[in-house]
C-alpha cells in the first residue's frame, strides 16, 4: 500500500506515469473508491452530503467518459484502467492536500478576514492539477505536454459547466 501511494505521489510529481502502474481492476476500483470518498469530503466543507457525493460522482462518471473517449480517439483503448487509476489515485492526492486550504479558505471567509494566501494556495494547486492531469494524458495519448494541459483545461471547463447545469443551488462559484 505505501509503495502505491508513493507511486501516485510520483504521478503528481510528473516523475512517473499511467504506465507506471498495474493494470488491475482491484487498484482502479480501489483508486475510484478513495477519489470519491476524499472528493466528498472535500466538498462536505459548504455542500450538503448528498450533493456532495453527487457532484463527485459526477466528475468521476465524465473523466471515465472523457478518457475513455480520448483513448478510443487516439487508438489506446487498453490504457484504460491504468490511465484512469493514475486519474483517480492522483485526484485524491490532490483533495486530500486541497482539504486544509479549503477549510482555511472558507474559515478566513467567515470570519470576515483576507483570503489573499488560502486564495493563492488554491490557485496553486488548480494549476498543479491541470499539470498533473495534463502529464497523464501526455503520456496516455502520446501528445506534447501542453497538448496535454488544453486537454486538462477543456476537461476542466467541461465538468465546471455540466456540474453548473446538473447542481445549480450548488454550482461551482
Amino acid at each position: 500500500m505505501h509503495e502505491l501511494i508513493l507511486r501516485f505521489w510520483s504521478i503528481c510529481l510528473m516523475k512517473a506515469g499511467p504506465q507506471d502502474l498495474p493494470s488491475s481492476r482491484f487498484l482502479v476500483l480501489a483508486s475510484l473508491a478513495a477519489y470519491l470518498g476524499s472528493g466528498t469530503t472535500l466538498m462536505l466543507a459548504d455542500t450538503p452530503p448528498l450533493s456532495a457525493f453527487a457532484q463527485t460522482a459526477v466528475d468521476a462518471a465524465g473523466l471515465a467518459l472523457v478518457t475513455t473517449l480520448l483513448l478510443n480517439l487516439r487508438r489506446h483503448p487498453l490504457r484504460l484502467t491504468q490511465t484512469y487509476t493514475a486519474l483517480v489515485g492522483s485526484g485524491t492526492l490532490l483533495n486530500l492536500a486541497a482539504l486544509p486550504v479549503t477549510l482555511g479558505l472558507l474559515a478566513a471567509q467567515t470570519a470576515g478576514g483576507g483570503i489573499g494566501l488560502f486564495a493563492m494556495l488554491w490557485l496553486a494547486l488548480v494549476i498543479w492539477s491541470l499539470m498533473v492531469t495534463g502529464h497523464i494524458f501526455r503520456h496516455a495519448l502520446e501528445i506534447p505536454f501542453p497538448a496535454g494541459i488544453i486537454v486538462a483545461m477543456a476537461y476542466m471547463v467541461l465538468i465546471i459547466e455540466v456540474t453548473r447545469s446538473l447542481f445549480p443551488a450548488e454550482a461551482v462559484q
